[in-house]
């Protein structure tokens, strides 16, 4: 390009083209619709899906919480069987010594005690395997809340350096 002192004296243009093009499809035969449509009903899916997995875990809790309350009562109850077992074969002893039991007598009072003791340890286990899935229900089951650690703590420290690298 030029200086021109005097405008209009000295003709300098210069022409050039600018263009977009752009493409818009007209007619998709309803493929957008489609898809939007099934894209729709996969929500709509995952919503359901969602729905039944809150169902389900409510329904563990609340099946957890009355097996765990039942398991409270039941070791209750088992407790007052042994303590009744022990006062009966106390009192088969006293009898077998005063001669009016047998050593039959005796064998059936101390395998009635430990049939009591027996149904107590299960209903202990019981409770502590409602207490574990109603912790497992909620994200509490974790080896710090349960005291595992202490025992097998190399195991979880491992455990938790992979978890952490993977982060």
């Amino acid at each position: 390009m030029t200086y021109d002192p005097v405008p209009g004296i000295y003709d300098d243009t210069t022409t050039g083209t600018i263009g977009v093009r752009v493409s818009v499809p007209l007619y998709q035969a309803g493929s957008v619709k489609a898809g939007v449509d099934r894209l729709k009903s996969v929500r709509d899916q995952r919503a359901q899906e969602i729905e039944q997995v809150e169902r389900s875990v409510k329904q563990a809790i609340v099946s957890n919480l009355y097996g765990y309350e039942a398991g409270v009562s039941q070791i209750a109850s088992r407790v007052k069987q042994v303590e009744a077992n022990q006062i009966a074969l106390e009192g088969v002893y006293a009898e077998m010594e005063a001669g009016t039991r047998t050593i039959l007598d005796t064998l059936d009072a101390e395998q009635e005690l430990l049939d009591a003791q027996s149904s107590l340890i299960t209903a202990k286990r019981n409770k502590m395997v409602f207490d574990l899935a109603l912790a497992a229900n909620v994200g509490l089951l974790l080896p710090e809340n349960i005291g595992i650690e202490a025992e097998v703590g190399g195991v979880f420290s491992a455990i938790k350096a992979i978890q952490i690298e993977a982060k």
